[in-house]
């Protein structure tokens, strides 16, 4: 796993919440 990926996920969970 990428950590960029993880950031990326974790910077849309708070965009959508």
């Amino acid at each position: 796993m990428v950590t960029g990926d993880a950031d990326f996920v974790l910077i849309v969970a708070v965009g959508r919440r």
